[in-house]
């Protein structure tokens, strides 16, 4: 029901009452309920918009595996929102929500990579991530792909970029 009242599919679009069905599933470990709600607190559709909130149920969704969720979760742990910054941790989601194919992830570990934000700076880690995305066309990839080679043919390192 979440789902449905959430696109509006069979039912009229109510973010609120998609809420209400998204926290009784998340409440029950559905990582895809948890994820859900969680999006519904970070965009602050059908509940207050509250980063702390939709932290709280992206990482219950990313450590059961839901991998737009361990990728939510790097996105704020990177940008220190509402957490302290942290690029060593947010790399590790991103990682794990690269590792299961999520194109998002896969660009910003590549980037975290090329720029040794948060993991040892590596030309080749960031091609590969970043070729990964990029044969999705993924748009961020397919231009950051060419500033990483060029760099990988310069030598260059961190601070260089």
């Amino acid at each position: 029901l979440g789902f449905m009242y959430d696109s509006g599919h069979g039912v009229p679009k109510d973010h609120a009452r998609a809420a209400k069905w998204w926290r009784l599933a998340a409440d029950q470990g559905q990582t895809f309920a948890q994820y859900n709600l969680g999006t519904l607190y970070d965009n602050g559709k059908g509940v207050p918009r509250n980063k702390a909130e939709a932290l709280k149920w992206y990482r219950l969704a990313a450590e059961g595996g839901n991998e737009g969720a361990q990728f939510n979760v790097g996105l704020l742990h990177f940008a220190g929102v509402a957490v302290p910054e942290n690029r060593t941790e947010a790399a590790k989601w991103f990682r794990r929500a690269a590792d299961q194919g999520h194109t998002g992830g896969q660009v910003y570990l590549g980037l975290c990579y090329a720029t040794g934000l948060g993991v040892p700076q590596d030309n080749v880690q960031a091609y590969m991530w970043l070729s990964l995305a990029a044969a999705r066309s993924d748009q961020d990839a397919i231009s950051n792909i060419g500033a990483t080679m060029m760099r990988f043919q310069l030598g260059m390192v961190g601070s260089d970029w």
